[in-house]
C-alpha cells in the first residue's frame, strides 16, 4: 500500500502591476515687466522780438523756408530666450516584502483495525523488513 501526500510548492512570476506615464505639457502664462520708455516732443514757442531788429544771416524776408526736426522715441522690444529649467528623471527601484502564503494540501494516511490477536510491530522499520 502506498500513501501519498501533497506538498505546498511556492514559486514566483512577474506580472504587470500598473505604471507611470510622464507627459510633457506646455503651459502659457502672462508676464508683466515695467519698462521706462523715452520719447521726444517738439515744443513751439513764439517769442516777440524787440523793435528795430532786422533779418540776418543773408536771407531775405518773405522767402519760403522749411525745417524738418526729426523726433525719436523708444519702443519696447520683447525677446524670448529658451533655457533648460530642470530635468525630470525616472527610475525604478525594487523592494522585497515577505508574505505568508497558505494553501490546503492533502495527505493520505492509514487507519488500522485489529481483530482477534493481530498485533502491530512498531519497533522495526517497515522498509527494512526481510521477507
Amino acid at each position: 500500500m502506498q500513501l501519498s501526500e501533497e506538498q505546498l510548492r511556492v514559486s514566483k512570476r512577474e506580472v504587470e502591476a500598473g505604471g507611470v506615464r510622464l507627459r510633457k505639457v506646455i503651459r502659457t502664462e502672462i508676464v508683466n515687466r515695467p519698462v521706462e520708455l523715452r520719447r521726444e516732443e517738439v515744443v513751439i514757442e513764439r517769442v516777440p522780438v524787440g523793435e528795430g531788429r532786422t533779418a540776418t544771416g543773408g536771407r531775405s524776408s518773405f522767402e519760403e523756408q522749411e525745417v524738418f526736426i526729426p523726433l525719436r522715441r523708444e519702443e519696447a522690444v520683447v525677446e524670448k530666450e529658451t533655457r533648460v529649467r530642470e530635468e525630470v528623471r525616472a527610475r525604478k527601484e525594487s523592494q522585497t516584502a515577505t508574505e505568508n502564503v497558505s494553501g490546503q494540501v492533502r495527505k493520505e494516511d492509514v487507519e488500522i483495525q485489529r481483530s482477534g490477536e493481530a498485533r502491530e510491530d512498531t519497533t522495526r522499520n517497515p522498509r527494512s523488513r526481510k521477507p
